[in-house]
C-alpha cells in the first residue's frame, strides 16, 4: 500500500480531493482519507474542508462508482478531540479513532485500493512521514500524531 501525503494549497489543484476525484488526477487506485467529525461518521453529507469529498464515501451507493473513493477520519466534534481519552457518548477518542482505522482496512481490502491519500501538515511537509493537516479542527498534537502513525500502519496492508 502506497501512502501519499497530500497538502492543501488552493482550490482546484492537487491538493484539493474533490478537485483530484473529479479530474482523477491521482496515482493508482487510492482512497482518500478526510478529516472526518463524529457525528457525520456514517453521513454523506458535504461538510468544510477536506470533508467536502464525504458525498464521495465508498458506501455511497447514489454516486458513480468511480468516484466513491473516500474514507473520514473522526478528528472530534465542536473543534477536535483534546486527547485520546476524551469521551465521546461513552467511547474515548482513541477507540473512535480506532474503529475508523478497521473500517479503512476492510474498505482498502474488499475494494482493491492500492493507494492512500491523506491530508498533511503543510509544516511537516519536509518530514518522511508529515503530521496529519487540519484547518477548521485543532486537536491536540498528541491526536494528530496517533492519527498519523495509525494511517501509516495501513502501508502493510495486504
Amino acid at each position: 500500500m502506497k501512502i501519499i501525503p497530500s497538502i492543501f494549497e488552493k482550490s482546484d489543484t492537487n491538493g484539493d480531493f474533490e478537485y483530484m476525484i473529479l479530474n482523477k488526477k491521482y496515482e493508482g487506485n487510492p482512497l482518500f482519507i478526510f478529516n472526518d467529525n463524529c457525528s457525520d461518521y456514517t453521513s454523506f453529507y458535504p461538510g468544510g474542508g477536506n470533508a467536502v469529498v464525504r458525498q464521495f464515501k465508498v458506501t455511497n451507493t447514489k454516486i458513480n462508482s468511480e468516484y466513491r473513493r473516500t474514507w473520514g477520519i473522526p478528528t472530534g466534534e465542536c473543534g477536535g478531540f483534546k486527547s485520546l481519552d476524551e469521551i465521546v457518548d461513552n467511547v474515548t477518542a482513541k477507540e473512535i479513532i480506532d474503529f475508523a482505522i478497521t473500517d479503512i482496512k476492510t474498505i482498502l481490502l474488499k475494494n482493491n485500493f492500492d493507494t492512500i491519500y491523506y491530508s498533511a501538515d503543510k509544516k511537516d511537509k519536509e518530514s518522511k512521514r508529515p503530521r496529519l493537516g487540519v484547518s477548521i479542527f485543532r486537536p491536540d498534537i498528541t491526536v494528530l500524531d496517533y492519527i498519523t502513525e495509525q494511517i501509516y500502519t495501513l502501508e502493510k496492508i495486504d
